[in-house]
């Protein structure tokens, strides 16, 4: 083995562009060595590290599938292999998403299948129908909005789907998963459910083979969907059974607990102290290895907060705000030892490396600006 660390920069963009970003990461500096740029085909808002198997799961997060009919269908989700003398990637296997654009992607519990669920769209077909009288009317359907459990092969590929399950929409706005999170316990699944202003709790039944839905919160709706709660990403405590939930729209983190159940603990208002009035959003967020701190990213001002968890509640304290050099943060992702925090920047179309010190805060270190025409995530990879 080499001993390497890469760092794999997904590329999203609404426009279809993708590409994966390779680099050579350093864990000594946090500094990260540019070495190519592969498959920009894939528009990869989502990658997660299989080490076990030697190999990379990238989603490939579109509506227009390429190897469909008319490029419909939706999605894609890839398995690829990563040469580790190179971080080469090579092309393992590749399943539909049974869906549109997938959005998440993460392990199922048993260490045997990965879940991948949908962000879907707002757009709908019409169907004639005849009724029994005779008169014929119109119906008009949103795309199914999908969680799929894939099976995982000997080599890494994904196998056909063994369980699909579909979210119901309920009144003008179509269902719309942005996450779907396993938990610490290795049991938990926590999906996010944007437009319909919901959070699942679920799992994998292995001898089934089916996904099972064990509870979920209904958070008030507002008029529009930028009026709701609008739950977007999940993260979760090591230790202690909470997952904290930030809003698209909203400037709202929402704690909770999981077990049995899923429970609100609060909800907190947290809108950076510098805001002063201007339009901003969250977008990822994560959690320290050791469950002390909880680092929040936000557009529309370019920045990190960082907060302090009370280790008994479950409840983040506001301790640090830090702006960031590079523009529109969308996808964050601590070290493999802790040590530093790498931001994706879609806007300005780098990467900040971000030391962090004993006590949570952060300062940043390094501003990667090549190789990346729409960088939206980072993943780790250790040989």
């Amino acid at each position: 083995m080499s001993g390497k660390t890469y760092a794999y920069v997904g590329n999203w963009s609404t426009k279809g562009d993708g590409g994966i970003g390779i680099y050579e990461y350093d864990p000594s500096t946090g500094e990260t060595k540019y070495i190519k740029t592969v498959r920009e085909d894939i528009v990869a808002g989502l990658i997660i590290a299989d080490r076990k198997r030697g190999v990379i799961y990238s989603i490939d997060e579109r509506s227009d599938n390429p190897d469909m009919p008319a490029k419909s269908g939706g999605g894609r989700v890839f398995s690829l292999r990563v040469d580790p003398e190179t971080g080469y990637l090579e092309e393992v296997s590749r399943q539909s998403s049974f869906g549109s654009m997938p959005a998440y992607i993460t392990d199922d519990g048993t260490g045997n299948g990965l879940l991948l669920c949908n962000h879907s769209g707002n757009a709908y077909i019409t169907r004639i129908v005849k009724e029994e009288s005779g008169r014929y009317s119109l119906e008009s359907i949103f795309s199914d909005t999908t969680i799929v459990h894939y099976p995982i092969n000997d080599d890494g590929g994904l196998g056909s789907p063994d369980d699909i399950y579909i979210t119901p929409t309920e009144g003008e706005f179509y269902s719309c998963l942005h996450s779907v999170n396993l938990a610490p316990d290795g049991h938990s699944l926590v999906v996010c459910e944007r437009n319909q202003d919901k959070v699942y709790l679920m799992h994998f039944d292995a001898d089934s083979k089916k996904l099972i839905l064990d509870g979920a919160v209904q958070f008030e709706r507002g008029k529009g969907i930028k009026d709701g709660h609008c739950p977007r990403y999940s993260a979760f405590h090591p230790t202690k059974p909470f997952v904290y939930i930030n809003s698209e729209y909203l400037l709202w983190l929402t704690v909770m607990s999981y077990g049995a159940g899923l429970e609100t603990v609060k909800i907190l208002d947290v809108t950076p102290p510098s805001a002063g009035g201007r339009s901003l959003s969250q977008s990822d967020l994560t959690v320290s290895a050791d469950g002390r701190f909880l680092y929040t990213m936000y557009r529309g001002i370019n920045m990190v907060c960082v907060y302090a968890i009370d280790q008994e509640t479950g409840i983040p304290e506001f301790v640090q705000e830090i702006a960031l050099s590079g523009k529109g943060p969308r996808g964050c992702k601590l070290s493999p030892d802790g040590r530093f925090l790498l931001v994706a920047n879609l806007d300005s179309k780098d990467v900040t490396t971000l030391a962090v010190a004993d006590d949570g805060t952060l300062t940043e270190t390094a501003y990667m600006t090549f190789g990346q025409e729409h960088p939206g995530n980072v993943t780790f990879y250790e040989v």
